[in-house]
């Protein structure tokens, strides 16, 4: 499958099968956005509140101006 330069969102991405997944997908060229409430070089948040969820969807628009794929 093609993911060049397409955004995907990975829900618990900062470590193992997510980040296993973040990986995958940035060989194949993808953008990944990671939110994940464990410190890191990602956006770290708790996504059981809802404001959350959407202030994350708001950067990933505001920084990449499109979503092609979420995986969680």
């Amino acid at each position: 499958m093609q993911f060049k330069d397409k955004v995907i969102i990975v829900t618990g991405g900062a470590q193992g099968i997510g980040r296993c997944i973040v990986e995958e997908f940035r060989k194949e060229g993808a953008l990944v956005c990671v939110i994940d409430k464990q410190e890191g070089n990602h956006y770290v948040s708790d996504l059981s509140h809802k404001d959350v969820i959407e202030e994350f969807c708001q950067w990933v628009i505001a920084e990449h101006m499109q979503l092609k794929t979420q995986f969680s």
